[in-house]
């Protein structure tokens, strides 16, 4: 749980770096989750900003100076704040791996191992959500850039 508690806080680093001014620094903490990452503005939360922790439209963004082509590439500044190193979505998947992580390491003594089959079927909506998104941007499809995809498909549910 410790390299899930240093994952998870090192999001939190990259904005307090360029609060503090640190720029080289916290431009490499946002290279580093990068990897993981898509770091969408419109899609993140933003620290240090006028209400402590604020989202965003991309509108806002590309009102701000955001490139559109690089759109990950803001990182905010000190009127708006500055951006988690990684986007909301990634950060509560991370945020809830820890947690859940924590309240095993109480109760895993009193709890059965699941059997493969159904702790495959738990996996199974991950598997196919970050193979979906990894599908879209390696393509050059970019279907995974709006929910528009999601609608089409459930017509809307």
């Amino acid at each position: 749980m410790d390299d899930a508690a240093l994952f998870v806080g090192g999001t939190l680093l990259a904005p307090w770096l360029m609060f503090l001014g640190l720029e080289e620094p916290a431009r490499a903490v946002y290279t580093f989750y990068g990897l993981n990452c898509h770091q969408l503005p419109e899609r993140s939360y933003f620290l240090f900003g006028p209400n402590g922790i604020d989202t965003y439209s991309l509108e806002q963004v590309l009102a701000w100076g955001a490139d559109p082509g690089y759109l990950r590439g803001f990182v905010g500044n000190a009127g708006v704040g500055f951006k988690m190193a990684m986007a909301g979505r990634n950060t509560a998947i991370y945020s809830t791996l820890l947690v859940a992580g924590l309240a095993f390491a109480v109760v895993r003594k009193r709890v059965r191992p699941l059997p493969v089959p159904a702790f495959v079927l738990l996996v199974l909506p991950m598997v196919v959500d970050g193979f979906s998104h990894v599908t879209s941007e390696v393509t050059g499809l970019a279907f995974r850039d709006s929910n528009a995809w999601l609608a089409a498909l459930t017509g809307n549910a």
